[in-house]
């Protein structure tokens, strides 16, 4: 996976939405922390799903739509299912000292966009995760690490710059997503027609020998 591109395309996009991108993921968290306060930390689970949703409509290539922030709450069985897998993971997290949470960000990285795009059941999202990334650890662990570590690396700057990396690393993601469980890498930006003579074959991604 070119760690180059990953970020320079997510940033392309993060960069063209920059103020509803930030708007997004500000509004669902607060909207997310504040619902999860008063139920458990159920019901701000399908806010973060939507704020999932609406950087996987900037990743795309579209614009930030508040409306997404809300729209999951008709899957509410599904997301409710989620709010029990991440207590049975807080659980082993807690008997393993941590541990069992840090293996989980990585193991279950592609739980929420598998329930997003597949409309898995969370358990099943979980396992297909799991065993995806099991079976290709060394193609997957550097972008993951590396997008956890840039989206953490905002909060250190008074948590202004989690502002910027957080909407940035969570369209990272979708990439990530893509370019792996999702089906590979697609090929790189369309650009203007040239003709047939002219072309060059050795571009730098999607050629096939």
């Amino acid at each position: 996976m070119d760690i180059s591109r990953l970020f320079s395309e997510s940033w392309k996009r993060f960069s063209a939405n920059i103020v509803s991108s930030i708007l997004i993921v500000v509004v669902g968290g607060l909207a997310a922390g504040i619902l999860s306060a008063f139920t458990l930390g159920i019901a701000g689970i399908p806010v973060m799903a939507g704020i999932q949703k609406a950087m996987r409509r900037i990743q795309q290539g579209g614009s930030g739509d508040f409306g997404d922030l809300f729209s999951e709450f008709s899957n509410f069985g599904k997301w409710f299912m989620l709010w029990v897998v991440m207590i049975c993971v807080a659980v082993v997290s807690g008997l393993t000292f941590g541990l069992g949470g840090i293996a989980a960000a990585f193991f279950l990285a592609f739980l929420i966009p598998l329930m997003l795009e597949k409309d898995m059941q969370a358990f099943d999202a979980a396992k297909a995760s799991f065993e995806y990334v099991k079976d290709n650890f060394g193609l997957v662990f550097v972008p993951i690490l590396l997008a956890m570590l840039v989206s953490s690396a905002g909060s250190l700057v008074l948590y202004i710059g989690a502002l910027v990396t957080v909407p940035w690393m969570m369209i990272a993601s979708w990439y990530i997503y893509d370019w792996s469980i999702g089906g590979g890498a697609p090929a790189a930006e369309p650009m203007a027609a040239a003709p047939v003579d002219s072309i060059d074959d050795d571009d730098d991604f999607g050629d096939e020998d």
